[in-house]
């Protein structure tokens, strides 16, 4: 009965996140070829992470570690979105309808009690790196347009031009 101890990962994560979005637009009297809404957007999210790799005395005795131990990182990221934006369309004929559509959105995200350490079999934690409130912020202005044609009422042409986005936020991945 023979069992290596190479490697073992420890992860653990805690997320909570929180949204809201609230749209404004008149009631469709369906007589109306021009339709808009408008809105408000706002998102928080946090993630905690507790993570680590194991080595075992063979990690050492198969040269894969120096020493036996843990490896441990933990973190907090803080990320909060808000967006304004706002949509129109317009019937050009019966069948055909064009849109077009702007999100303005600013992203701030913060890296918060990064701690990584290396605790040797029966040892104390080492400090390998300790870092606190380090952040990234973005904006964009996102821009839409969309045109759609109705052959029938059970047939339909859609086609969309956005803008991709994606926020700048802080990410402990880079770091362990």
């Amino acid at each position: 009965d023979c069992i290596l101890k190479i490697i073992q990962v420890h992860l653990g994560f805690n997320t909570r996140s929180i949204s809201q979005e609230i749209r404004v637009q008149p009631p469709d009297d369906g007589d109306s070829r021009f339709r808009w809404l408008g809105g408000a957007y706002y998102e928080s999210f946090n993630l905690g992470s507790n993570q680590g790799l194991e080595f075992g005395p063979d990690a050492v005795t198969l040269g894969l570690a120096p020493f036996a131990g843990v490896d441990r990182a933990q973190f907090d990221i803080d990320t909060e979105t808000y967006a304004l934006f706002g949509q129109a369309s317009y019937d050009i004929t019966e069948a055909l309808t064009l849109t077009a559509g702007l999100r303005y959105e600013i992203t701030h995200s913060v890296l918060d009690n990064f701690d990584q350490a290396f605790t040797p079999t029966g040892g104390n934690p080492i400090p390998t790196l300790v870092l606190n409130d380090i952040g990234e912020q973005s904006s964009e202005l996102i821009p839409r347009f969309a045109a759609e044609y109705r052959f029938n009422p059970n047939m339909l042409l859609y086609g969309s031009i956005s803008r991709s986005y994606r926020p700048a936020v802080a990410n402990a991945g880079t770091l362990n």
